[in-house]
């Protein structure tokens, strides 16, 4: 009877309660909350869920598994993580995503301190779950120490005439030097690519060229094969080249199979001599002869750095080849990163360039890091 009279007291409250109710039973933290309403978890149930949560908050702000150090006590009650952020992700932007992280499970925030010091800023942090601690948490945003008076950067944007023709503009708009890379042939290629030089941009006409896996993976039209004549091969240059006059270089389209031919590469990079051009390789293959033959010939030849996103918008990955892109530069004085042209990529871009700026980056084009 007992029993059953408090069982009727708890559904009445929780009914006259729904509204109230209603947006934390349906939010994120909806198991959690049912848990700790009906059950007592211990500290160490309490505890796992917290790491969970904490593993995806991390990966939220695009700290890899390589960033994450973990530790625990002796006796298994404490867990240590010691947290290298990426680039453009502050520890008080990751002390606010931790704490909205950890609503629900039952896990505080119980103690935090902040420290400047000459390697960067470190954020300590302390939880706590029944009064007992679970977690030690250091948040490090690394300071890297510049072995070059000016670090250089090139944001290559990949994929010109092919996607992105809604937010196109806005990219062309960001406020620092870029390099496209347009593709010939395309409906929309030479205007957006005048529309680029316009705006002070750098355009290279992006050559599709044979792949390994062809006709099963096709380059598209306009293409060097490597069963063509030398003949045939400069007659296509010349064509891409014309359309853009302006270009200041090339780069391989695909191309895997055909930067790894002599004889193909030796007349492409040989046109690029006559006009002073320089060539991208995009490194399609590591089995890629073109900085080799380029060297032979005296021809300015770059290799494609780092691609920063995909077409997913994966932010994770994006925010860690930033600070990938970021530490290059300033120990390696200049660094290479390609984009494409969508929104997730942009977004980012608005805000982590003038981040860059700020901490003595200076945006280059490809042409400008070869003189």
């Amino acid at each position: 009877m007992f029993k059953g009279m408090l069982l009727l007291i708890v559904v009445l409250v929780v009914f006259f309660l729904g509204i109230g109710l209603k947006p934390l039973l349906w939010s994120p933290e909806k198991k959690e909350f049912l848990a700790m309403l009906f059950q007592r978890r211990s500290a160490e149930e309490l505890s796992r869920a917290a790491s969970e949560r904490l593993a995806a908050t991390l990966a939220g702000l695009g700290v890899t598994d390589d960033g994450i150090t973990k530790s625990e006590s002796r006796d298994g009650g404490v867990e240590t993580w010691k947290v290298l952020l990426p680039s453009g992700i502050s520890a008080l932007q990751c002390n606010l995503a931790i704490t909205r992280g950890l609503r629900g499970t039952g896990v505080r925030i119980a103690d935090a301190v902040e420290e400047h010091t000459g390697g960067g800023t470190v954020v300590t942090m302390k939880l706590e779950a029944r009064k007992k601690v679970t977690h030690l948490l250091e948040l490090r945003q690394v300071k890297y120490d510049k072995k070059v008076a000016t670090p250089l950067i090139a944001i290559v944007v990949d994929n010109l005439g092919g996607e992105g023709l809604s937010i196109v503009d806005k990219f062309i708009s960001l406020p620092v030097p870029l390099t496209f890379l347009v593709l010939p042939g395309r409906s929309y290629s030479e205007p957006l690519a005048q529309k680029a030089v316009s705006s002070g941009k750098e355009v290279f006409v992006d050559v599709p060229m044979e792949p390994k896996g062809y006709p099963t993976v096709d380059p598209g039209k306009g293409a060097i094969y490597v069963d063509l004549p030398s003949s045939a091969i400069r007659k296509i240059i010349r064509k891409h080249l014309s359309s853009f006059p302006y270009a200041k270089g090339i780069s391989n389209h695909m191309g895997s199979l055909a930067t790894q031919d002599r004889k193909v590469m030796t007349v492409v990079l040989n046109e690029l001599r006559k006009g002073k051009l320089v060539f991208l390789d995009n490194q399609t293959t590591p089995n890629s002869i073109v900085g080799e033959v380029a060297g032979e010939l005296e021809v300015p030849c770059l290799k494609g750095g780092y691609v920063l996103d995909d077409r997913k918008g994966d932010l994770r990955r994006l925010r860690q080849r930033l600070g990938e892109l970021e530490r290059v530069s300033f120990e390696k004085g200049q660094a290479i990163g390609t984009v494409r042209i969508v929104k997730e990529t942009l977004s980012e871009l608005e805000k982590w360039i003038p981040q860059m700026t700020k901490k003595g980056v200076k945006f280059v084009t490809l042409s400008e890091l070869v003189k």
